[in-house]
């Protein structure tokens, strides 16, 4: 893996980790489904201006159109089950189990996709995984967690899949087209078309009171959570033989971002796993660099 390759990895997890940190902050007072619409409404508009302005690529062929549908139905059910299983709880269960999202990225880029990796690549890959799932969650709550009946670790595993679909078909399509605007502003728009289909029925657009802010704040996340994929598939074409299975552990090391800043802006105490779990999430992203 280049210095490159490595360098767009690391800022589209810390671009990722920033987005999920205040995407929790707004989705508090805006509520979930408003702010994931909001944040994809943004960011569609973002980059069809970018396509007509800058970028004016070649449109992708139905096939590949296709596939982005599918893979944006598979991003949406993970949104949406990620949201409901924090609700359901525990989180410190239905956390560190969605956290998992780059080990099955890095699966399906192995299996489906026939990429060969090298065991130092192996080892880092399982350090970037567990420190994630370790950075977390605190060990403490997860135990008494694991013993509470419900429905959110089943939603974890959802959201662990999905994400992991997600994240491999967005970073393989990037290859197959050479481009990285393209297979995000479809995916984008593809999730659009189903969240207002969604947002339709429940007949759900605005949280009276809202606020104007809290709007603009919730395109604000959008605009982040956008620029980490536009990193991530900038990767993917930045070197030709980039691997899905490399990148996309990289990317879903995001969590650790997040807790970061948990720790310095909203001054939360950290257990001694979630400092493991940092420290092994680093190792691994060294690793990658060997």
């Amino acid at each position: 893996m280049t210095a490159t390759v490595l360098m767009c990895g690391v800022i589209s997890a810390v671009l990722a980790g920033v987005a999920d940190f205040f995407a929790a902050l707004v989705s508090r007072k805006l509520g979930s489904f408003l702010t994931l619409l909001y944040m994809i409404a943004g960011s569609a508009v973002v980059l069809v201006l970018a396509q007509m302005l800058w970028a004016r690529e070649a449109p992708l062929s139905t096939g590949d159109t296709a596939i982005l549908f599918l893979v944006a139905g598979a991003a949406l059910v993970g949104y949406l089950a990620f949201y409901r299983g924090l609700a359901l709880g525990p989180v410190a269960v239905v956390s560190p189990i969605a956290a998992c999202d780059g080990a099955v990225a890095a699966l399906i880029g192995i299996v489906l996709l026939g990429e060969s990796i090298g065991a130092t690549h192996v080892v880092a890959i399982g350090l970037l995984v567990l420190g994630v799932a370790l950075a977390a969650t605190d060990l403490r709550e997860l135990r008494k967690g694991l013993r509470a009946p419900g429905k959110g670790p089943l939603l974890a595993l959802v959201t662990m899949v999905c994400f992991g679909i997600a994240i491999a078909g967005i970073t393989s399509m990037a290859s197959r087209s050479g481009s990285a605007l393209l297979p995000i502003l479809v995916l984008r728009g593809c999730i659009l078309l189903q969240m207002t289909a969604a947002a339709g029925v429940r007949r759900q657009w605005y949280l009276p009171g809202a606020g104007m802010a809290l709007v603009l704040a919730a395109l604000g996340v959008g605009l982040l959570d956008t620029a980490s994929l536009l990193a991530l598939t900038r990767g993917m074409v930045a070197q030709e033989g980039a691997r899905v299975a490399l990148l996309g552990p990289l990317y879903g090391a995001y969590p650790v971002v997040t807790v970061m800043l948990t720790l310095v802006v909203l001054r939360e105490r950290l257990v001694a796993n979630q400092w493991l779990g940092i420290g092994l999430a680093m190792a691994g992203t060294a690793l990658m660099a060997m």
